[in-house]
């Protein structure tokens, strides 16, 4: 599975990536690649399979901002799985309205236990997700 995370403060970035090394259960998720996408305007080139996660915040500080990311991909691929990052809880409807569909909203929080404990729940359901498609 492949794992980009599109996340413009550099702080959250290494402490969340960190966390998702952390949380790997290999047993869940046999295969990660976890990757940082620093460069918004790349994503085109990226392979977006249809177990592809995605990590976007949604206030990039750029011209470009994660729901047009989240547009983009949904372009290129409507199976992958998308999961937002914000320190904002309002943008739930933007999401809804640009047809993107996230599998989590995730409310970024200095708590390391809870959003451990989200995470952990979003990638959980997205594995059984995952499992169940390829058993059809």
């Amino acid at each position: 599975m492949d794992i980009f995370v599109i996340e413009d403060d550099l702080q959250f970035r290494s402490y969340f990536m960190d966390l998702l090394h952390t949380i790997h259960d290999p047993f869940l998720f046999p295969k990660w690649n976890i990757q940082a996408v620093t460069r918004i305007f790349s994503i085109e080139e990226l392979e977006i399979k249809d177990d592809t996660l995605f990590f976007l915040d949604i206030d990039l500080k750029s011209s470009i901002t994660g729901i047009d990311i989240g547009m983009e991909i949904r372009k290129r691929n409507s199976k992958c799985y998308i999961i937002y990052l914000t320190s904002f809880a309002n943008f739930g409807r933007n999401m809804i309205n640009a047809n993107i569909y996230p599998a989590a909203y995730l409310l970024k929080t200095p708590n390391k236990d809870i959003l451990a404990s989200e995470l952990l729940a979003s990638l959980t359901s997205i594995q059984r997700d995952i499992q169940t498609k390829q058993k059809k």
